[in-house]
């Protein structure tokens, strides 16, 4: 029973004994952890705020202030991309794409049951015959549309969201399709829908 104290006072001793070299052997200025917080705001998307409880930078630090200066550039890039953005609705977008009169262009959102006589700087209208169009279908684009389209003698170029496509064709071929009962609109492609958000 003595014999098994004496085992235990030794192995404690032993313990503590280790304990104070390994403390001493410790690096200093080592021993502090960086904290990381992070708080979610809705102003640009997700914004990371960090801070560290020790002084002096890190690569933690840089990194997550690497990812703050790219969201505040990325929502600001985003701002002036669409300062310009042509609209004649109050809609969202994403209420407009599940809208079936709605046009979607790069610099442009509009639907076709609003006006459609929105004001543009003289120079960025198409100057007599635009010579393309935007001719959107009164339902889903099928056959039929598509061959009412060539048999005017327009030529199809592209698809254009929602139920439109972009054709080549004179003020003569859009009169003619506008009497048409599946056409519900046709826009003129003027220089503006051409044109870059950026350099717009």
């Amino acid at each position: 029973m003595r014999s098994r104290l004496w085992i235990w006072v030794f192995a404690c001793l032993v313990s503590f004994i280790a304990a104070f070299w390994l403390r001493r052997l410790e690096v200093p200025g080592k021993r502090t952890i960086p904290s990381v917080s992070s708080e979610f705001t809705a102003a640009n998307g997700l914004s990371l705020a960090v801070s560290f409880a020790k002084p002096g930078e890190t690569p933690a630090a840089r990194e997550a202030e690497s990812v703050i200066e790219e969201k505040a550039k990325l929502h600001s890039t985003r701002s002036k991309l669409t300062t310009f953005r042509l609209q004649n609705t109050t809609e969202s977008v994403g209420h407009l794409v599940r809208n079936p009169r709605a046009i979607l262009l790069e610099n442009a959102l509009l639907d076709t049951t609003c006006n459609l006589a929105m004001s543009l700087p003289e120079q960025l209208h198409a100057p007599g015959d635009a010579g393309a169009y935007i001719v959107q279908s009164r339902s889903i684009l099928d056959n039929a549309f598509r061959q009412a389209l060539t048999q005017a003698g327009a030529t199809i170029i592209s698809y254009i969201p929602n139920n439109a496509y972009l054709v080549r064709a004179s003020t003569a071929i859009i009169q003619e399709l506008q009497t048409n009962p599946q056409v519900v609109a046709a826009l003129p492609y003027g220089p503006y829908f051409k044109l870059k958000p950026a350099l717009l």
